[in-house]
């Protein structure tokens, strides 16, 4: 299983699903509320409504919703020694108020607990569409089961492309139909 990816195209369809996921994952949930804060001080009273709904690529969700034994990745590199490193797989096993206990999923540390706290994170520079410069404090952690930006599949039997049809219900919005053919797919995906 941890070999294998879906493609997705859009981080929205990918947190609709890994939403529904975390749902069917038995046990109590812990939900974890970031702190985000403007840069400048100034600006800290107007907007926390409008921060706290923003969801920058390589920033975790303002609502982090975790339970025992779900797969995450972390988002930042914390301590390489540790094995602690941007994409590492994790499986949370204790959720706490201040730091989250997992135990590391794959590589050389696999079987490995450790703890993650809560750190500052910020949006990537490239990411200029943020008028507000802002600091999110929550834990660096990306729900595993779908994620967008990295494909780890070694082989092409283990990769699958997810198309979701698009609806347009409002007459001003303009999209462009999927022009992959169902039969290329279909191809594609036979030995």
């Amino acid at each position: 299983m941890m070999q294998r990816v879906i493609l997705c195209p859009k981080n929205d369809f990918v947190d609709d699903i890994n939403s529904n996921l975390i749902k069917r994952i038995s046990g109590e949930e812990r939900i974890y509320i970031s702190d985000d804060r403007a840069k400048n001080a100034f600006d800290q009273g107007d907007y926390v409504d409008y921060l706290n709904s923003l969801e920058p690529r390589g920033l975790p969700q303002h609502k982090l919703v975790l339970k025992i034994n779900c797969p995450v990745i972390l988002l930042r590199n914390i301590n390489h020694v540790e094995g602690l490193c941007n994409g590492t797989r994790l499986i949370c096993k204790q959720l706490t108020p201040n730091v989250v206990g997992v135990v590391i999923a794959t590589g050389q540390f696999k079987g490995k607990h450790v703890w993650i706290p809560r750190i500052p994170l910020e949006p990537h520079p490239a990411d200029c569409k943020y008028l507000i410069p802002f600091i999110r404090r929550q834990f660096p952690l990306l729900y595993a089961y779908l994620y967008v930006a990295l494909s780890r599949a070694k082989t092409e039997a283990n990769i699958r492309v997810l198309i979701i049809k698009a609806t347009c219900n409002d007459p001003g919005t303009k999209y462009t139909s999927n022009v992959v053919y169902d039969e290329v797919l279909v191809k594609a995906s036979l030995p």
